[in-house]
């Protein structure tokens, strides 16, 4: 079979054999593209995910509009991107440490599981639940939970204490809970716990400062101050060509002013007189003293300041050089933004500053085509170089294997003509009536072989010639391809 391809090959035209040589190299660069460029997705990460860190990276993925694909304890992405993502989930804190609440934890206990151990998962688990319900406030990107359970001090030398609580808690970068939600917290672990007093409840930050429901300095008051007049004006003259800082001076402790205030009904309000008479004489002494009230109507007001409430606001706003001309309009809106009351002594500063990392727009260049054209082909070249380098190698080994198999497998002697047809046949030269004599007395596939070179009119016409049993045997011979026309011909010659 091989070498009837071999055979068939070399009897194709040179245009021939170029055209199917260009379409196979052709086929083979397009398959090898799609297998270089197919990217079947790598797992994200090398361990499987429990089912709320699963949960945690796909909310994450979703909100960054990364494609994937979920499987049942991982997720798969692109190869490519691979290491990208785990950066910029590194960095955000994704997937979060796994905590096991109330139903995992009793999971593990058995019929003969001792009370203390029982005690212990119990507690484990509750502290779990709570800390999972801390992960849900805003700001808070992870929480833990240690909750030390109230001993009545069974024993002499045991002193009594009460149910205490710590929380550690992971805040947001540029987040500062209020004291309101320090003490929402407290409130929040206390009613979980039995007989556990939100006073006994600490509360700190990655950083371990301990937070406090109380007042603050104004710290925080001013950091939500200047995040959120910092946030308006990128929005409206652009990161980067903006800094704004804010102070807040609050008040130390509450104070209680009473003011009293008299309106007059007639003028004057009171009028007093005093007369002193001494007669030596008669020896007496007399003293007349009057008091005259007109009348006024009394207003008493109570001024009381909550410790910790702001009683002085300064904010300094520092613009970039090319935004002068907006200082009024932004200097307005300060104001307004800030809740700026200059009565009581608040300021408002905007300044024009050549700031060092002001933002510059930036305008891509050109692309060249020259470039454009590298980067859209510029993948396929290594496949494309491959698939050449095999095409070559097979045409130079062509020939090289084609010998190998004809030592291999030698070919079979042609049928030997007759000596008056030795040479090409000609339907120019010979008649069809000297075809058929000079092949009288030849076997039926000698006969076969001459004919089958013929034109098709020449060889049915010698076909004519020959009896109905032997234009039958060697129409059996024939070995080449015919046109429907030949063989319908042939065969309408076989049953005249």
């Amino acid at each position: 079979m091989l070498i009837a391809a071999l055979k068939y090959w070399e009897q194709l035209a040179f245009r021939v054999r170029i055209a199917l040589i260009a379409s196979g190299a052709l086929v083979l660069i397009v398959l090898g593209a799609l297998a270089f460029t197919h990217d079947a997705g790598a797992p994200l990460f090398a361990r499987p995910l429990l089912a709320d860190q699963l949960a945690d990276v796909e909310a994450h993925l979703a909100a960054w509009n990364v494609p994937f694909t979920a499987t049942a304890d991982n997720l798969t992405v692109a190869t490519k991107s691979r290491n990208d993502i785990l950066l910029r989930l590194s960095l955000a804190g994704v997937p979060r440490p796994h905590i096991a609440d109330s139903t995992e934890t009793l999971a593990k206990v058995g019929a003969l599981t001792p009370q203390s151990v029982l005690d212990a998962q119990s507690r484990d688990g509750l502290a779990g639940d709570l800390a999972l319900g801390l992960r849900g406030i805003a700001g808070i990107e992870d929480a833990r939970v240690i909750v030390a359970p109230a001993s009545p001090g069974y024993f002499a030398d045991q002193s009594a204490h009460e149910a205490t609580a710590s929380v550690r808690v992971a805040l947001e970068p540029g987040t500062q809970l209020s004291p309101e939600t320090v003490n929402g917290i407290k409130t929040f672990v206390a009613a979980g716990v039995p007989g556990l007093d939100p006073a006994r409840v600490a509360v700190v930050d990655d950083r371990g400062v301990a937070l406090s429901g109380r007042a603050d300095t104004g710290d925080g008051q001013a950091l939500a101050l200047q995040n959120s007049i910092q946030t308006a004006l990128d929005q409206v003259v652009g990161a980067g060509r903006s800094i704004v800082r804010a102070h807040v001076e609050v008040a130390g402790r509450a104070n209680l002013q009473l003011e009293t205030k008299r309106t007059a009904l007639a003028q004057p309000i009171s009028n007093s007189s005093v007369s002193e008479k001494y007669q030596n004489g008669a020896k007496r002494y007399s003293k007349v003293q009057s008091v005259v009230d007109g009348g006024s109507d009394v207003v008493q007001s109570e001024t009381e300041s909550v410790a910790g409430a702001p009683q002085r606001v300064s904010v300094a706003v520092f613009l970039d050089r090319s935004l002068s001309g907006e200082i009024p309009r932004i200097r307005a809106l300060v104001e307004s933004a800030a809740g700026i009351d200059y009565a009581r002594g608040d300021s408002v500063t905007v300044a024009p500053m050549a700031l060092a990392g002001a933002a510059t727009p930036f305008v891509p260049a050109p692309a060249s085509p020259t470039r454009t054209l590298l980067a859209t082909f510029l993948p396929f070249l290594p496949p494309l170089i491959v698939v050449l380098a095999w095409l070559g190698l097979l045409l130079l080994l062509a020939r090289p294997i084609a010998a190998a198999v004809r030592v291999i497998i030698p070919a079979q002697p042609p049928a030997a003509l007759p000596p008056g047809l030795a040479a090409p046949i000609r339907a120019a030269e010979l008649a069809p009536e000297e075809i058929h004599r000079a092949l009288s007395g030849e076997p039926a596939y000698t006969a076969a072989a001459v004919i089958a070179g013929l034109p098709t009119p020449t060889a049915a016409a010698v076909l004519d010639l020959y009896p109905s049993d032997a234009r039958r045997e060697i129409i059996e011979k024939l070995s080449r391809p015919r046109s429907p026309l030949g063989a319908d011909l042939a065969q309408s010659l076989s049953h005249a």
